[in-house]
């Protein structure tokens, strides 16, 4: 069996590649979770119920950047680029 050395290069980028991806999504994520607001932020006009839709409206978008982040982990492909790329590697 012969170890095709650009193939075994092209399948790390790829995985690297997806690495880095997912880190940046839960980076993403923890952005959104520190936006949210806390006890004893100042309120200025917002109310407490403007507050507490910010703090679920940014708590989802959270959410769906780890669901991206477990996506892409899962070997995933995010961008059509990519998926192309893997394609043509196969034929």
């Amino acid at each position: 069996m012969r170890i095709d050395p650009d193939r075994v290069f092209r399948d790390f980028m790829l995985d690297v590649f997806g690495d880095v991806c997912a880190a940046q999504w839960r980076a993403r994520a923890e952005e959104f979770r520190a936006a949210r607001p806390r006890p004893g932020d100042y309120l200025g006009a917002s109310t407490v119920e403007d507050r507490r839709e910010q703090w679920r409206r940014l708590t989802a978008i959270a959410e769906a950047c780890e669901a991206r982040a477990r996506f892409i982990a899962a070997g995933h492909v995010e961008f059509p680029e990519v998926e192309a790329f893997r394609l043509s590697e196969a034929a």
